[in-house]
């Protein structure tokens, strides 16, 4: 991320165990102390999925402590900056994005399609001008509708990608 982004905030959507967001927050501890890693996840594994494109289970994915083990630990580290969400996408977005936080980096890492697509349109509006938006899960072979989802948002938003491996990286409103 860049200094000349108008947020450093990061949004995390598939936290599963809550390693990328707290190594996320223990970087922004350091570089932006202001800004704030939100991870967004059931925590109680894979929600039911579309078999057309996902081939992940439902339930896969479940973490053993549940998200208070996850709370515990980073508290242990002493991250003040990070924010667990447990929920669905639809039904914990909205009232976060309502409080008016922007982000500069959205990183996708939900494996199913309707939770990636509903994620980076729901989350595009409140990217500031040259946010990132990385994905995890589009090249794995078991996650086609990851990468259902990722195409979608090249051809809806018109944008390119400035890497694809390991994981696709796009910038938003340029």
């Amino acid at each position: 991320m860049s200094r000349e982004l108008d947020s450093q905030n990061i949004i995390e959507f598939g936290s599963w165990a809550g390693v990328n967001a707290i190594f996320l927050a223990t970087a922004l501890a350091e570089l932006y102390p202001d800004a704030k890693v939100y991870a967004l996840d059931t925590y109680e594994g894979m929600p039911t999925v579309d078999e057309q494109y996902d081939m992940v289970e439902a339930g896969r994915f479940q973490v053993e402590g549940g998200i208070e083990g996850i709370r515990a630990y980073a508290s242990s580290l002493g991250l003040k900056n990070i924010e667990f969400v447990q929920g669905l996408f639809q039904d914990t977005l909205p009232p976060l994005l309502a409080t008016g936080v922007k982000f500069g980096l959205a990183h996708v890492d939900a494996d199913i399609y309707s939770a990636c697509k509903y994620a980076q349109d729901t989350v595009w509006p409140s990217l500031v001008k040259g946010a990132y938006i990385t994905y995890d899960d589009p090249l794995d072979s078991t996650n086609m509708g990851a990468m259902q989802a990722l195409e979608e948002m090249i051809v809806e938003r018109d944008i390119r990608t400035e890497q694809m491996f390991p994981h696709p990286v796009l910038r938003a409103h340029l």
